[in-house]
C-alpha cells in the first residue's frame, strides 16, 4: 500500500475554483461527451459519459494520492468544460471517436489517430490457399474489406469452396480481426 501523508489543508479543487459549484449542479444526468478546454479555447481532453453529472463530478477534487500526475496537470489547466448530450451511450461513444480524430486533444492517448483499414486477401496456389490480412490490396489477390476491426467489426463473411459436396463436408472456420472466413471442402 502506498504510504500517504496527513494533510493539513484540504485537497485542491482547481476545476471547482474556476467553474464554481453551481456548474456541477446544473449538468444533465444523461449520456454525452465533454470537452475540457484550456486557455485560448484549446481542447485539452475529450471524454464520454453515461451520466455527465456523475462523470464530471469525479474531476472536482485533485487528490495527488489518488490521481495520476497526468490527470492532475490536466485539471490545473482546465478553464472551461463544454458538453453535448447524446441519445444513448453508444451515440456518445461514436461522437467521442469523431471528436478525438478531428481535434486530437493533448491529454487524450487512445483513439486520437485513425486505425488502419485492413483487407482480407486470398489467392489460390498449387499447394493450397494463401491468406493474408493487409492494409492495401495487392495485384493477383482477391480481397474483401476494408475493415476497421479495432473500432467496430464489419461482420463481413467470405465463403471459399471447392464445390459444394453432397451431404457430407468438412468446414474450417477462421476468425480474423473483422472477418469470418469459412472454407468448405468435401469430406475425406
Amino acid at each position: 500500500m502506498k504510504p500517504t501523508q496527513l494533510r493539513i489543508w484540504p485537497d485542491l479543487q482547481p476545476v471547482v475554483d474556476r467553474l464554481g459549484k453551481a456548474f456541477f449542479r446544473q449538468l444533465p444526468e444523461t449520456p454525452g461527451v465533454y470537452l475540457m478546454c484550456g486557455t485560448g479555447d484549446a481542447v485539452l481532453y475529450v471524454g464520454k459519459a453515461r451520466n455527465l453529472r456523475h462523470r464530471l463530478a469525479s474531476y472536482r477534487v485533485a487528490n495527488p494520492d489518488r490521481l495520476p500526475p497526468r490527470l492532475l496537470r490536466l485539471l490545473h489547466r482546465v478553464e472551461r468544460i463544454d458538453w453535448e448530450t447524446c441519445d444513448d451511450e453508444g451515440a456518445a461513444l461514436r461522437r467521442e471517436a469523431e471528436l478525438l480524430l478531428s481535434l486530437k486533444p493533448r491529454f487524450n492517448r487512445a483513439g486520437v489517430w485513425p486505425k488502419p483499414k485492413r483487407f482480407l486477401a486470398w489467392r489460390a496456389r498449387p499447394d493450397g490457399l494463401e491468406l493474408a490480412v493487409t492494409e492495401r490490396p495487392e495485384p493477383g489477390w482477391r480481397c474483401a474489406g476494408p475493415s476497421r476491426a479495432q473500432v467496430e467489426p464489419t461482420g463481413q463473411a467470405v465463403l471459399l469452396h471447392s464445390g459444394f459436396p453432397p451431404p457430407q463436408f468438412k468446414m474450417l472456420q477462421l476468425v480474423l480481426p473483422g472477418f469470418v472466413l469459412v472454407y468448405v471442402d468435401k469430406a475425406v
